[in-house]
């Protein structure tokens, strides 16, 4: 028997297909992301893979997951030395931000923007982003976000040869290092610390920093 009711049937059994699909493809989409952000710093290449996967997925690219999804696309180009990539994709990640507002997001955003200035060599620049880095770290209490901007501001002072500087940043991550436990953190910072006494001919002080 047909009619009126059957049809409303029909319909709302059609709705529901929809929006459960729409759901399993979100769910799918994310668990594409996070294997992707498990495997970036080893694996770049199998990164964008998975990345891709995860765009194809996305129902919508006017939320947080689109954000996360194009800032791990964009750190896989990093990390495969892939400048092109990296400005291109980072650019993109701004456009999505710009509505969202992700303030966590923006953090890592600038970050990276800091990274893309220092490897083409535009220092002053590069300064500049990891400080708004540091600023934003504090606004939002983000103790991994300061030990990053810490150690990058000291390694790029211990190239531009001002020592002083770079041992005050230094120092400043191996505190907030310390307070987080973030071992692989105070790895990169006591390396950092290492090249700055080997710079300056200090070797005893070069020795402690590795021992640690």
């Amino acid at each position: 028997m047909s009619g009126p009711s059957s049809c409303i049937r029909i319909i709302l059994g059609s709705l529901y297909i929809l929006f459960f699909l729409q759901g399993t493809t979100a769910q799918t989409a994310l668990d594409y992301y996070l294997e992707a952000k498990k495997l970036v710093r080893s694996y770049p290449d199998s990164t964008l893979k998975l990345i891709e996967k995860a765009n194809q997925l996305l129902v919508t690219n006017q939320d947080s997951l689109a954000v996360e999804i194009c800032i791990t696309k964009t750190d896989a180009y990093r990390l495969k030395g892939d400048q092109y990539g990296w400005r291109s994709t980072l650019k993109k990640c701004e456009t999505l931000n710009q509505s969202l507002q992700l303030k966590t997001a923006q953090l890592t955003i600038t970050n990276l923007k800091g990274l893309l200035a220092w490897k083409e060599s535009q220092l002053d620049s590069a300064i500049q982003y990891f400080l708004s880095v540091r600023e934003q770290a504090v606004n939002l209490n983000d103790t991994i976000g300061l030990i990053k901007s810490h150690n990058n501001l000291g390694l790029i002072f211990s190239d531009i040869e001002d020592y002083v500087r770079s041992g005050e940043e230094f120092k400043q991550g191996i505190y907030y290092a310390t307070l987080k436990k973030d071992s692989i953190g105070l790895t990169y910072l006591f390396n950092g610390m290492n090249n700055r006494y080997r710079a300056l001919e200090q070797l005893d002080s070069a020795i402690y920093y590795i021992d640690r």
